[in-house]
């Protein structure tokens, strides 16, 4: 029975590579005879130029590169991702902000009919 499976793996290969050849030659096919179609697919590849060169060039800095400091980029994302921390050099005299005050829950489970 071990002697077979080879030979199943080489036929398995056959039909797998005659599949892929008749995918091929219909999309080759398709492309080839269309005429409005190129004009879409133009369009479409224009697009998609603009959006992710053109507008990522003027509209979209790497803000990373212009705050971190070389070789500190990890450590740049991960204070980030924390959240604003205290901030030491503030002179612990001066009155900080006061937090908004919370909305009451409904964390007890009652209810409030609406009018």
């Amino acid at each position: 029975m071990a002697a077979n499976e080879p030979l199943a793996q080489i036929r398995a290969l056959i039909r797998m590579k005659k599949f892929l050849q008749k995918v091929w030659s219909l999309y080759y096919d398709g492309f080839r005879q269309m005429t409005l179609g190129r004009t879409l697919w133009a369009i479409i590849l224009v697009k998609l130029f603009i959006m992710f060169f053109v507008l990522k060039l003027f509209f979209f800095p790497n803000y990373i590169k212009e705050h971190a400091r070389e070789g500190e980029e990890a450590e740049f994302v991960s204070e980030q991702l924390k959240g604003p921390q205290e901030d030491t050099t503030a002179d612990p005299t001066e009155p900080q902000p006061s937090s908004p005050t919370p909305s009451p829950s409904l964390e007890g489970g009652e209810y409030i009919p609406m009018q």
